[in-house]
């Protein structure tokens, strides 16, 4: 979907993405959880999404308490896209008007870097 101005309405894209992403989260395999991390096996060190799959999969659940247990950044992403989701359909039925996305700036990027930060000092903590 292309906007009047010739910009691409991103939620024709990511909208339908997300969407996917939730439908698998609720039919993925029972066993896949259970994979060991590449990066925790090699290194020791959590990678910045240990726990993620957990997470989504108790979200899927609708186990909240478990799955901020599980990766906080990525419960609290997933929560946000199941909303962008809603908000997508909306537009792509013409009944909301799409957002206007511009660039994070100064404030936004540093946001961005703390949030993924505290989160991977959690999983260090936990010993995710």
């Amino acid at each position: 979907m292309i906007r009047r101005d010739g910009k691409l309405v991103h939620e024709a894209i990511f909208g339908p993405l997300l969407a996917f992403g939730a439908l698998l989260a609720v039919t993925i395999p029972d066993w896949l959880p259970r994979l060991p991390c590449v990066m925790r096996r090699l290194t020791g060190i959590p990678c910045l999404t240990c726990g993620s799959t957990r997470a989504v999969l108790a979200l899927a659940r609708f186990d909240v308490v478990e799955a901020l247990t599980m990766n906080p950044l990525t419960t609290l992403l997933a929560i946000f896209a199941v909303g962008y989701v809603v908000h997508a359909a909306l537009v792509l039925a013409g009944l909301r008007r799409p957002w206007i996305v511009g660039p994070l700036g100064r404030f936004g990027r540093a946001a961005v870097v703390l949030a993924i930060a505290v989160n991977w000092s959690y999983l260090f903590a936990v010993g995710r």
